[in-house]
């Protein structure tokens, strides 16, 4: 009760508090403030580093009501640590200047938030009745918004984002309110870490590439035509995964570098990696000069292809002739610049190219068939400095071999029989890549 003079007494569980009435005040001030900083704390904190470094938030510098622009619908939807969350990045992004910054949420990536870079980067100010975007994709330029859409889904159904060298759309050009578009290179992310997809907030911060004309979505399907060729590249950057592609006669070549194994064991890792460096670096550069097709490497470990019109110059009339073509000058040219020995196999026949969707966004590229297992029995058993051929692909190197150059070329004399693990005993011809001709059994 309030006594005489102002005091006042407190009694809680026997024991008597007594203060005068201006202390009580004080105390509930006190009391309420606290409520209301604790919450706010980690914004205050943010406003006073920033006013200690020199640069205050933007409330303090202008006339303008806050930095932060909310779609107020979807922050309200969110449970109050993601609104904590969204807002503390927002207020951290402040501290940059150059930041542009968005957050959204859900499988139709709809803008929760969005900072004053992006806000003045967008031109929103600029055009009169322009209103911040509702979604994402209302940022993305019309030509690839079917794409975006694409790569979006698909994340969501495999439950992570791409990985960032993956991503074809990593830098894009952004479309302004007044039409034109800005070039930014792209930065994702969820904001929380074990919560659904679905559930969790995307960031995404923006930094325009000042100067940039060339197009990267052109520069990455390029890089996919290289990888897949032409055709497969059109759907890998789709974002779909290519439909098998099956060949009736085309030529497999696998090639493997002898006593690899014990080669790495005589030298140091970074001396491996030197000489599987200058390794990589000689086949790459041939297979683009005899217009072959990679299907996967492994390691010291090459499957490749021709016959498939999958590259410029890839033609079915002059495969093996091209395929063996290469396996000399690969041959050649790894003993002459880095001493290592090869063997090759080559065989002749029906293939099928599959193509497996992976959680790496763009999908692996395999071979089945039982050319792809003769193949590597005719390297298995192959010897370095020649290329171990079935009598079919012989016989095939043969045929064009007289159709291109008017001569013909006899093989027979080098055929003889080779135990291979799935077909027993087959037939197969030793080809010397230093003296380009079919070398004899009797040699």
């Amino acid at each position: 009760g309030i006594m005489a003079g102002g005091s006042f007494t407190l009694e809680v569980g026997g024991l008597s508090l007594q203060m005068e009435l201006f202390d009580l005040v004080v105390f509930v001030c006190g009391l309420l403030l606290g409520l209301v900083v604790i919450p706010m704390w980690p914004r205050i904190e943010v406003w006073l580093r920033s006013i200690i470094q020199g640069k205050p938030p933007q409330w303090l510098r202008s006339s303008k009501k806050g930095t932060l622009y909310h779609n107020n619908d979807s922050l309200m939807q969110m449970n109050p640590s993601l609104r904590t969350s969204v807002e503390k990045v927002c207020i951290m992004s402040e501290l940059l200047e150059d930041m542009c910054m968005v957050v959204a949420v859900g499988p139709q990536l709809q803008v929760v938030t969005m900072n004053d870079g992006l806000k003045n980067l967008l031109r929103i100010d600029q055009v009169p009745g322009a209103k911040m975007p509702e979604y994402v994709h209302d940022m993305i330029p019309d030509a690839v918004h079917e794409l975006h859409k694409k790569w979006v889904t698909r994340s969501f159904s495999e439950g992570c984002l791409p990985d960032s060298l993956m991503h074809p759309l990593r830098s894009i050009k952004v479309k302004r309110a007044d039409g034109t578009s800005v070039k930014c290179d792209i930065s994702i992310g969820t904001m929380t870490e074990g919560v659904e997809m679905a559930s969790s907030p995307f960031y995404a911060i923006l930094t325009p590439i000042p100067g940039e004309d060339d197009d990267q979505h052109e520069n990455w399907r390029r890089a996919a035509a290289y990888i897949y060729g032409a055709n497969v590249a059109k759907a890998v950057a789709r974002g779909d995964v290519p439909s098998p592609e099956i060949y009736q006669s085309a030529t497999i070549l696998y090639l493997d570098v002898v006593n690899f194994t014990t080669s790495c064991a005589s030298r140091s890792p970074t001396e491996v990696a030197q000489w599987m460096g200058k390794f990589h670096q000689i086949v790459e550069s041939e297979i683009c000069n005899f217009s072959v097709r990679k299907i996967e490497t492994r390691g010291d470990c090459y499957c490749c292809v021709t016959g498939t019109n999958a590259v410029d110059g890839d033609l079915a009339s002059n495969q093996m002739t091209r395929m063996v073509g290469f396996a000399q000058e690969v041959c050649t040219r790894l003993l002459d610049e880095s001493g290592t020995n090869i063997r090759i196999g080559i065989a002749y026949g029906p293939v099928t190219i599959a193509y497996i969707g992976t959680n790496q966004f763009v999908p692996t590229m395999c071979a089945f068939g039982q050319t792809i297992n003769t193949a590597a029995s005719m390297e298995s058993s192959g010897k370095s400095g020649l290329v171990h051929l079935t009598e079919g692909a012989a016989q095939q190197y043969a045929e064009e071999y007289v159709h291109l150059n008017h001569t013909k070329v006899d093989y027979t004399s080098s055929l003889h029989d080779v135990e291979t693990k799935t077909q027993g005993y087959q037939t197969a011809a030793w080809y010397d890549v230093f003296k380009g001709e079919f070398r004899s059994v009797d040699q």
